[in-house]
């Protein structure tokens, strides 16, 4: 998406037909919406940046529909089979805004730290455990890759706004979700097609300057002896006594089921899981409770 982004940007400054990359925009962020509808996020802010760069024309909002209701055909017509189940189902639900900020401020002191590196992620609510200086380390990571930014080059702003914009994105619709668990950041990873770029950009103009290179340099070891400290004192979990609820065939399971024509079930977690992925969709099955 965000590559298709900057193509259409640079055909529209050339006076080049837009309908191609339009399409190739589209068919992404509609790919996006069928395999993880949190890249939603970064599709919005694209469109948000080429409206506010006036490059939409009429050709490339009729290609760009086109691409979109391509890539995301199989999410209609699953949801047109299941009575719009992916927009109506309670976890789509919104946090209010004092939930939000709330929500913001946990991202910054427990989820950051996970999708930094420096700290692990746990599946249960509670303080991280590991030292206290973890997540004002991984601040003072991106605070030091992505300062630089505001000092690129004038080639350069137009991506940087770009990247920055899907990024609050991606972190305010993963603030505002009742699906956000802080220790278990799940949502925010269209960052990670985020901030490796913006990181690089920062870095490459922060060692074009003597004044801060050294600064940058250390802080920058110093985020990765976070890192290799975490992983030190990474948790080394025990064997899953379920792990054939995990990894077991489940062939005959299937057979059953298909011969009985058994179409909906309770059972574990895992199996829930696999049950449905490995029937394709024919068999709906959801966890019991403990």
């Amino acid at each position: 998406v965000l590559a298709g982004a900057v193509r259409l940007d640079r055909a529209a400054a050339r006076s080049v037909r837009p309908a191609l990359p339009a399409f190739a925009l589209g068919l992404a962020a509609g790919l996006g919406l069928w395999v993880n509808p949190s890249t939603c996020s970064v599709s919005l802010a694209a469109l948000a940046w080429l409206a506010a760069r006036r490059r939409l024309a009429l050709a490339s909002v009729l290609s760009g529909g086109a691409g979109l209701l391509l890539g995301s055909s199989p999410w209609w017509v699953w949801n047109a089979r299941h009575a719009w189940a992916s927009v109506l189902a309670p976890e789509m639900g919104l946090h209010g805004l004092v939930g939000t900020l709330a929500n913001l401020g946990r991202f910054a002191t427990d989820s950051l730290p996970v999708l930094t590196g420096a700290a692990r992620p746990l599946t249960s609510p509670g303080t991280l455990p590991t030292y206290p200086g973890a997540w004002p380390v991984a601040g003072l990571f991106l605070a030091v890759s992505l300062l630089p930014l505001l000092g690129v080059a004038e080639r350069e702003r137009g991506r940087v706004a770009l990247l920055a914009l899907a990024a609050a994105g991606v972190v305010l619709v993963g603030a505002a979700s009742r699906r956000f668990l802080p220790a278990e950041p799940r949502l925010f990873a269209p960052l990670y097609a985020v901030l490796p770029p913006m990181i690089g950009l920062g870095v490459a103009s922060a060692m074009s300057r003597p004044r801060i290179r050294a600064f940058v340099l250390t802080a920058y070891s110093a985020a990765l002896l976070t890192n290799v400290l975490s992983l030190g004192r990474a948790q080394v979990h025990a064997e899953n006594l379920n792990h054939e609820q995990v990894t077991g065939p489940i062939d005959d399971l299937l057979s059953a089921m298909n011969a009985h024509g058994t179409g909906r079930a309770y059972t574990s977690y895992w199996i829930a899981y696999r049950l449905v992925f490995e029937s394709r969709g024919r068999i709906l099955a959801s966890p019991l409770r403990g």
